[in-house]
Protein backbone atom coordinates (compact mmCIF):
# COMPACT_ATOMS: atom_id res chain seq x y z
CA UNK A 1 0.00 0.00 0.00
CA UNK A 2 1.07 3.46 -0.62
CA UNK A 3 -0.37 6.76 0.75
CA UNK A 4 -1.94 7.93 3.35
CA UNK A 5 -4.06 4.86 3.78
CA UNK A 6 -0.71 2.60 3.69
CA UNK A 7 1.04 4.51 6.02
CA UNK A 8 1.66 2.33 9.86
CA UNK A 9 0.73 3.70 13.00
CA UNK A 10 3.37 4.35 15.34
CA UNK A 11 6.04 2.62 15.30
CA UNK A 12 5.59 -0.69 13.04
CA UNK A 13 2.05 -0.48 14.04
CA UNK A 14 -0.93 -1.09 12.05
CA UNK A 15 -4.17 0.55 11.35
CA UNK A 16 -6.55 -1.41 12.25
CA UNK A 17 -10.77 -1.73 12.88
CA UNK A 18 -12.68 -4.04 14.42
CA UNK A 19 -16.53 -5.19 14.06
CA UNK A 20 -17.94 -7.00 16.23
CA UNK A 21 -22.13 -7.30 17.02
CA UNK A 22 -21.17 -7.08 20.77
CA UNK A 23 -18.95 -4.92 22.78
CA UNK A 24 -18.57 -3.44 25.96
CA UNK A 25 -20.62 -2.02 27.86
CA UNK A 26 -22.41 -4.78 26.33
CA UNK A 27 -21.83 -8.25 27.34
CA UNK A 28 -21.37 -11.36 24.67
CA UNK A 29 -18.41 -13.64 23.60
CA UNK A 30 -16.83 -12.22 20.65
CA UNK A 31 -17.27 -8.51 22.99
CA UNK A 32 -14.72 -10.30 24.98
CA UNK A 33 -12.38 -11.30 22.54
CA UNK A 34 -12.42 -8.78 20.73
CA UNK A 35 -12.33 -5.91 23.68
CA UNK A 36 -9.03 -7.61 25.32
CA UNK A 37 -7.51 -7.95 21.74
CA UNK A 38 -8.67 -4.06 20.53
CA UNK A 39 -6.47 -3.20 24.08
CA UNK A 40 -3.56 -5.25 23.28
CA UNK A 41 -2.79 -4.17 19.63
CA UNK A 42 -2.96 -0.27 21.21
CA UNK A 43 -0.21 -1.31 23.52
CA UNK A 44 1.77 -2.71 20.56
CA UNK A 45 1.60 0.47 19.02
CA UNK A 46 -1.75 -0.35 16.82
CA UNK A 47 -4.00 2.32 16.52
CA UNK A 48 -7.55 1.03 16.94
CA UNK A 49 -11.19 1.36 16.57
CA UNK A 50 -14.35 -0.28 17.10
CA UNK A 51 -17.59 -0.87 14.83
CA UNK A 52 -20.54 -2.56 16.76
CA UNK A 53 -24.25 -2.43 17.13
CA UNK A 54 -26.06 -0.35 19.85
CA UNK A 55 -29.55 1.48 20.39
CA UNK A 56 -31.91 2.56 17.11
CA UNK A 57 -29.95 5.22 16.96
CA UNK A 58 -26.02 5.98 16.09
CA UNK A 59 -23.45 6.92 18.85
CA UNK A 60 -20.48 7.14 19.95
CA UNK A 61 -18.41 6.86 22.53
CA UNK A 62 -14.90 5.73 24.33
CA UNK A 63 -14.45 2.85 26.72
CA UNK A 64 -11.05 2.51 27.88
CA UNK A 65 -9.22 4.55 25.26
CA UNK A 66 -11.00 2.90 22.34
CA UNK A 67 -13.41 4.85 20.06
CA UNK A 68 -16.82 2.82 19.47
CA UNK A 69 -18.91 4.24 16.98
CA UNK A 70 -22.40 2.20 17.38
CA UNK A 71 -24.79 2.15 14.54
CA UNK A 72 -27.71 0.98 15.19
CA UNK A 73 -29.55 -2.22 16.70
CA UNK A 74 -28.89 -5.79 15.91
CA UNK A 75 -31.76 -7.91 15.77
CA UNK A 76 -32.50 -11.21 14.14
CA UNK A 77 -34.44 -10.95 10.61
CA UNK A 78 -33.33 -10.94 7.16
CA UNK A 79 -34.57 -7.08 6.67
CA UNK A 80 -32.87 -6.29 10.79
CA UNK A 81 -29.51 -8.03 9.62
CA UNK A 82 -29.80 -6.49 6.16
CA UNK A 83 -30.43 -2.69 7.80
CA UNK A 84 -27.81 -3.67 10.09
CA UNK A 85 -24.93 -4.65 7.44
CA UNK A 86 -26.01 -1.26 5.52
CA UNK A 87 -25.27 0.86 8.75
CA UNK A 88 -22.11 -1.18 8.80
CA UNK A 89 -20.75 -1.27 5.24
CA UNK A 90 -21.26 2.93 5.52
CA UNK A 91 -19.26 3.44 8.76
CA UNK A 92 -16.62 1.20 7.01
CA UNK A 93 -16.75 3.71 3.82
CA UNK A 94 -17.02 6.70 5.72
CA UNK A 95 -13.99 5.92 7.96
CA UNK A 96 -11.80 4.16 5.30
CA UNK A 97 -8.92 6.31 5.45
CA UNK A 98 -8.37 5.45 9.02
CA UNK A 99 -7.81 1.77 8.84
CA UNK A 100 -5.79 -0.81 7.35
CA UNK A 101 -7.00 -4.12 7.95
CA UNK A 102 -10.18 -5.13 8.96
CA UNK A 103 -11.39 -7.69 11.42
CA UNK A 104 -14.77 -8.84 11.66
CA UNK A 105 -15.65 -10.97 15.00
CA UNK A 106 -18.69 -12.84 13.14
CA UNK A 107 -19.68 -14.23 9.79
CA UNK A 108 -23.03 -14.39 8.13
CA UNK A 109 -25.33 -12.71 6.77
CA UNK A 110 -24.34 -9.02 8.97
CA UNK A 111 -20.91 -8.97 7.23
CA UNK A 112 -21.30 -10.01 3.77
CA UNK A 113 -22.04 -6.61 2.31
CA UNK A 114 -19.41 -4.98 5.12
CA UNK A 115 -16.78 -7.39 3.54
CA UNK A 116 -17.48 -6.22 -0.26
CA UNK A 117 -17.07 -2.73 0.56
CA UNK A 118 -14.21 -3.06 2.97
CA UNK A 119 -12.49 -5.18 -0.29
CA UNK A 120 -13.70 -2.59 -2.76
CA UNK A 121 -12.05 -0.26 -0.45
CA UNK A 122 -8.81 -2.16 -0.96
CA UNK A 123 -8.57 -2.87 2.78
CA UNK A 124 -7.33 -6.07 3.96
CA UNK A 125 -9.80 -8.56 5.97
CA UNK A 126 -9.95 -11.05 8.64
CA UNK A 127 -13.24 -12.87 9.66
CA UNK A 128 -13.69 -15.29 12.82
CA UNK A 129 -15.81 -17.83 13.45
CA UNK A 130 -18.18 -18.52 16.33
CA UNK A 131 -19.61 -21.79 16.51
CA UNK A 132 -19.63 -25.00 14.63
CA UNK A 133 -23.51 -26.02 13.14
CA UNK A 134 -23.95 -22.27 12.93
CA UNK A 135 -20.95 -20.26 10.55
CA UNK A 136 -17.88 -23.11 9.79
CA UNK A 137 -17.90 -22.92 6.07
CA UNK A 138 -19.53 -26.04 5.39
CA UNK A 139 -22.70 -25.01 7.16
CA UNK A 140 -22.43 -21.25 5.40
CA UNK A 141 -22.19 -23.43 2.29
CA UNK A 142 -25.28 -25.00 2.60
CA UNK A 143 -28.60 -24.19 0.97
CA UNK A 144 -29.60 -22.65 -2.24
CA UNK A 145 -26.70 -19.39 -1.72
CA UNK A 146 -24.49 -21.49 0.06
CA UNK A 147 -21.86 -21.07 -2.89
CA UNK A 148 -22.84 -16.98 -3.17
CA UNK A 149 -21.48 -16.71 0.46
CA UNK A 150 -19.01 -19.02 0.16
CA UNK A 151 -17.61 -16.70 -2.64
CA UNK A 152 -17.96 -13.36 -0.55
CA UNK A 153 -15.89 -15.39 2.44
CA UNK A 154 -13.50 -15.71 0.29
CA UNK A 155 -12.70 -12.57 -0.31
CA UNK A 156 -11.22 -12.16 3.15
CA UNK A 157 -7.76 -12.45 3.01
CA UNK A 158 -8.57 -15.37 6.41
CA UNK A 159 -11.44 -16.96 8.32
CA UNK A 160 -10.06 -17.72 11.42
CA UNK A 161 -11.46 -20.85 12.92
CA UNK A 162 -11.53 -20.31 16.84
CA UNK A 163 -11.33 -24.22 17.24
CA UNK A 164 -9.54 -27.33 15.88
CA UNK A 165 -12.62 -28.92 14.81
CA UNK A 166 -14.31 -26.03 13.05
CA UNK A 167 -10.82 -25.43 10.92
CA UNK A 168 -11.19 -29.19 10.15
CA UNK A 169 -14.80 -28.94 9.00
CA UNK A 170 -14.45 -25.25 7.27
CA UNK A 171 -10.94 -26.73 5.42
CA UNK A 172 -12.91 -29.70 4.16
CA UNK A 173 -15.74 -28.04 2.76
CA UNK A 174 -13.96 -24.76 1.22
CA UNK A 175 -10.82 -26.63 -0.23
CA UNK A 176 -8.14 -23.80 -1.43
CA UNK A 177 -10.80 -21.50 -1.99
CA UNK A 178 -10.95 -19.79 1.15
CA UNK A 179 -7.66 -19.49 3.56
CA UNK A 180 -8.61 -21.28 6.60
CA UNK A 181 -6.68 -20.07 9.75
CA UNK A 182 -6.57 -22.16 12.86
CA UNK A 183 -6.40 -19.13 15.26
CA UNK A 184 -8.53 -20.18 18.40
CA UNK A 185 -9.23 -17.54 21.21
CA UNK A 186 -7.19 -16.50 24.22
CA UNK A 187 -7.36 -15.20 28.00
CA UNK A 188 -6.37 -13.19 30.37
CA UNK A 189 -4.45 -15.55 32.02
CA UNK A 190 -3.81 -12.85 34.85
CA UNK A 191 -7.48 -11.72 35.51
CA UNK A 192 -8.12 -16.11 35.39
CA UNK A 193 -6.02 -17.78 38.14
CA UNK A 194 -6.05 -19.96 40.84
CA UNK A 195 -6.07 -17.91 44.13
CA UNK A 196 -4.78 -19.35 48.00
CA UNK A 197 -6.99 -21.42 50.06
CA UNK A 198 -6.96 -18.09 52.80
CA UNK A 199 -8.11 -15.99 49.42
CA UNK A 200 -10.60 -18.42 48.03
CA UNK A 201 -12.20 -18.45 51.92
CA UNK A 202 -12.60 -14.82 51.66
CA UNK A 203 -13.67 -14.94 48.02
CA UNK A 204 -16.51 -17.92 49.48
CA UNK A 205 -17.61 -15.38 51.72
CA UNK A 206 -18.27 -12.32 49.74
CA UNK A 207 -20.61 -14.26 47.80
CA UNK A 208 -22.43 -16.16 50.81
CA UNK A 209 -21.09 -19.49 49.77
CA UNK A 210 -20.17 -22.22 52.40
CA UNK A 211 -16.48 -22.41 53.03
CA UNK A 212 -16.92 -26.53 53.15
CA UNK A 213 -19.15 -27.09 49.98
CA UNK A 214 -18.20 -28.62 46.96
CA UNK A 215 -19.01 -26.19 44.35
CA UNK A 216 -20.05 -26.93 40.50
CA UNK A 217 -20.31 -24.02 38.31
CA UNK A 218 -21.67 -23.29 34.87
CA UNK A 219 -21.08 -20.11 32.85
CA UNK A 220 -23.17 -19.21 29.83
CA UNK A 221 -26.73 -19.06 28.45
CA UNK A 222 -29.45 -20.80 30.53
CA UNK A 223 -30.54 -22.88 27.04
CA UNK A 224 -30.72 -26.32 25.65
CA UNK A 225 -28.20 -25.99 23.42
CA UNK A 226 -25.90 -25.54 26.34
CA UNK A 227 -27.27 -28.58 28.22
CA UNK A 228 -28.79 -26.77 30.83
CA UNK A 229 -31.68 -29.31 30.97
CA UNK A 230 -28.81 -32.39 31.49
CA UNK A 231 -27.41 -30.65 34.07
CA UNK A 232 -30.40 -29.97 36.37
CA UNK A 233 -31.84 -33.86 35.61
CA UNK A 234 -27.86 -35.12 36.92
CA UNK A 235 -27.71 -32.49 39.59
CA UNK A 236 -30.39 -34.07 42.03
CA UNK A 237 -28.06 -37.19 41.73
CA UNK A 238 -25.06 -35.44 42.98
CA UNK A 239 -27.01 -33.88 45.77
CA UNK A 240 -28.32 -37.18 46.71
CA UNK A 241 -24.84 -38.58 48.06
CA UNK A 242 -23.09 -34.69 48.55
CA UNK A 243 -26.04 -32.78 50.04
CA UNK A 244 -23.83 -29.73 50.66
CA UNK A 245 -23.22 -29.43 47.25
CA UNK A 246 -23.74 -26.12 45.41
CA UNK A 247 -24.80 -25.63 41.52
CA UNK A 248 -23.76 -22.25 40.51
CA UNK A 249 -25.81 -21.02 37.07
CA UNK A 250 -23.92 -18.42 35.95
CA UNK A 251 -25.35 -16.50 33.40
CA UNK A 252 -27.65 -14.17 30.98
CA UNK A 253 -31.47 -14.57 32.26
CA UNK A 254 -32.53 -11.42 30.53
CA UNK A 255 -33.23 -12.68 27.18
CA UNK A 256 -35.29 -16.20 28.66
CA UNK A 257 -38.60 -14.60 27.88
CA UNK A 258 -37.00 -13.99 23.84
CA UNK A 259 -39.55 -16.77 22.54
CA UNK A 260 -42.02 -18.64 24.28
CA UNK A 261 -40.10 -21.63 23.71
CA UNK A 262 -37.55 -20.64 25.42
CA UNK A 263 -39.57 -18.46 28.11
CA UNK A 264 -41.20 -22.05 28.74
CA UNK A 265 -37.46 -23.59 29.32
CA UNK A 266 -36.53 -20.55 31.44
CA UNK A 267 -39.25 -21.27 33.93
CA UNK A 268 -38.47 -24.99 33.94
CA UNK A 269 -35.11 -24.43 35.35
CA UNK A 270 -36.21 -21.67 37.51
CA UNK A 271 -38.48 -24.00 38.81
CA UNK A 272 -36.14 -26.42 39.98
CA UNK A 273 -33.13 -24.40 41.29
CA UNK A 274 -36.36 -22.64 43.15
CA UNK A 275 -36.54 -25.88 45.37
CA UNK A 276 -34.07 -25.35 48.15
CA UNK A 277 -33.23 -28.60 48.84
CA UNK A 278 -30.95 -28.75 45.30
CA UNK A 279 -28.79 -26.08 46.20
CA UNK A 280 -28.96 -24.68 42.87
CA UNK A 281 -28.27 -20.67 42.30
CA UNK A 282 -28.84 -18.53 39.31
CA UNK A 283 -27.09 -15.52 39.01
CA UNK A 284 -25.95 -13.10 36.74
CA UNK A 285 -22.71 -10.95 36.45
CA UNK A 286 -20.01 -9.88 34.26
CA UNK A 287 -17.55 -11.02 37.26
CA UNK A 288 -17.03 -14.00 36.51
CA UNK A 289 -13.39 -14.60 37.75
CA UNK A 290 -14.11 -14.33 41.64
CA UNK A 291 -17.00 -17.45 41.11
CA UNK A 292 -14.25 -19.10 39.01
CA UNK A 293 -11.94 -18.65 41.84
CA UNK A 294 -14.82 -20.06 44.37
CA UNK A 295 -15.57 -23.33 42.53
CA UNK A 296 -14.18 -26.95 42.40
CA UNK A 297 -15.29 -27.77 39.06
CA UNK A 298 -16.46 -26.06 35.97
CA UNK A 299 -19.21 -28.19 33.65
CA UNK A 300 -20.59 -27.25 30.46
CA UNK A 301 -22.73 -30.43 28.62
CA UNK A 302 -23.37 -28.32 25.96
CA UNK A 303 -24.68 -29.46 22.23
CA UNK A 304 -23.48 -27.05 20.13
CA UNK A 305 -20.25 -24.58 20.78
CA UNK A 306 -17.30 -23.57 19.06
CA UNK A 307 -14.66 -22.51 21.93
CA UNK A 308 -16.56 -20.75 24.50
CA UNK A 309 -14.89 -17.94 26.89
CA UNK A 310 -15.92 -19.62 29.86
CA UNK A 311 -14.10 -22.77 29.08
CA UNK A 312 -10.62 -20.69 28.23
CA UNK A 313 -11.53 -18.57 31.76
CA UNK A 314 -12.16 -22.05 33.46
CA UNK A 315 -8.84 -23.31 32.11
CA UNK A 316 -6.89 -20.52 33.04
CA UNK A 317 -8.37 -20.79 37.06
CA UNK A 318 -7.20 -23.72 37.16
CA UNK A 319 -10.80 -25.65 37.51
CA UNK A 320 -11.02 -29.65 36.23
CA UNK A 321 -13.59 -29.52 33.54
CA UNK A 322 -16.43 -32.18 33.28
CA UNK A 323 -17.53 -31.99 29.68
CA UNK A 324 -20.38 -34.19 27.17
CA UNK A 325 -18.61 -35.64 24.36
CA UNK A 326 -19.86 -33.60 21.17
CA UNK A 327 -18.81 -33.30 18.14
CA UNK A 328 -17.08 -29.66 19.03
CA UNK A 329 -14.94 -31.14 21.79
CA UNK A 330 -11.31 -31.29 21.00
CA UNK A 331 -8.40 -32.95 22.59
CA UNK A 332 -6.59 -28.94 22.42
CA UNK A 333 -8.16 -27.88 25.82
CA UNK A 334 -9.85 -30.70 27.16
CA UNK A 335 -7.91 -33.69 27.44
CA UNK A 336 -10.21 -36.79 29.11
CA UNK A 337 -8.38 -37.84 32.80
CA UNK A 338 -5.80 -35.02 32.16
CA UNK A 339 -7.60 -32.04 33.08
CA UNK A 340 -11.19 -33.29 32.89
CA UNK A 341 -13.49 -36.09 31.81
CA UNK A 342 -15.83 -36.91 28.97
CA UNK A 343 -18.99 -38.48 29.76
CA UNK A 344 -21.54 -39.90 27.16
CA UNK A 345 -23.91 -37.75 25.65
CA UNK A 346 -27.18 -37.54 26.68
CA UNK A 347 -26.84 -39.33 29.88
CA UNK A 348 -27.79 -37.02 32.87
CA UNK A 349 -26.36 -40.31 35.75
CA UNK A 350 -22.90 -40.38 33.93
CA UNK A 351 -22.48 -36.67 34.18
CA UNK A 352 -23.84 -37.16 37.70
CA UNK A 353 -21.17 -39.79 38.52
CA UNK A 354 -18.42 -37.49 37.11
CA UNK A 355 -19.38 -34.62 39.03
CA UNK A 356 -19.41 -36.62 41.99
CA UNK A 357 -15.37 -38.17 41.14
CA UNK A 358 -13.93 -34.99 40.50
CA UNK A 359 -15.77 -33.64 44.22
CA UNK A 360 -14.91 -36.79 46.03
CA UNK A 361 -11.24 -37.11 45.33
CA UNK A 362 -9.05 -33.99 46.36
CA UNK A 363 -5.92 -35.03 44.70
CA UNK A 364 -7.38 -35.81 41.14
CA UNK A 365 -9.49 -32.81 41.48
CA UNK A 366 -5.86 -31.18 42.07
CA UNK A 367 -4.40 -32.71 39.69
CA UNK A 368 -6.87 -32.38 36.84
CA UNK A 369 -6.86 -28.22 37.99
CA UNK A 370 -3.12 -27.77 37.61
CA UNK A 371 -3.14 -29.80 34.31
CA UNK A 372 -5.95 -26.87 32.57
CA UNK A 373 -3.64 -23.84 34.37
CA UNK A 374 -0.62 -25.32 32.54
CA UNK A 375 -2.74 -25.95 29.27
CA UNK A 376 -4.35 -21.87 29.63
CA UNK A 377 -0.53 -20.84 29.68
CA UNK A 378 0.78 -22.75 26.79
CA UNK A 379 -2.00 -22.57 24.18
CA UNK A 380 -4.50 -20.25 24.98
CA UNK A 381 -2.31 -17.12 26.64
CA UNK A 382 -4.30 -13.24 25.22
CA UNK A 383 -1.15 -11.72 24.67
CA UNK A 384 0.70 -14.74 22.56
CA UNK A 385 -2.92 -14.52 20.67
CA UNK A 386 -3.23 -10.99 19.64
CA UNK A 387 0.67 -11.40 18.50
CA UNK A 388 -0.32 -14.56 16.41
CA UNK A 389 -3.46 -11.66 14.79
CA UNK A 390 -0.74 -9.26 14.46
CA UNK A 391 1.93 -11.31 12.49
CA UNK A 392 -1.56 -12.21 10.29
CA UNK A 393 -2.38 -9.22 9.22
CA UNK A 394 1.14 -7.80 8.56
CA UNK A 395 0.99 -11.24 6.14
CA UNK A 396 -1.23 -9.83 4.09
CA UNK A 397 0.78 -8.80 1.04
Amino acid sequence: MSGSDGAAAGDGGLRICIVSDVFPPRYGGPGVQSSELAKRFVRSGSEVFVITSGDSSPESYVIEGLEVFAVGAFEMGRLNLLRYSMQVARALFRHRRRFQVVQFFSVGRSVYLPLIVARLCGKKAALSSSMLGDDDLATIGRGRLGKLYLWIVSLADAYLANSHRIAEVSEAAAGDRVKVVDMQMGVDTDRFQPISLEERAETRKSLAIPEDAPVCLFIGAISRRKGVDLLIEAWPLVKAQMDRAVLILLGPTSWLASTEEQAAFGREVKSVADDPSLGIRMTETRDVAQYLQASDLFTLPSRQEGLPNAVLEALAAGLPLVFTRSEWITSDFIEDGVNGLLVEEENPSALSEAILGVFQDRDSRESLGRASREIALTRYSMDVKAKHYLDLYRSFA
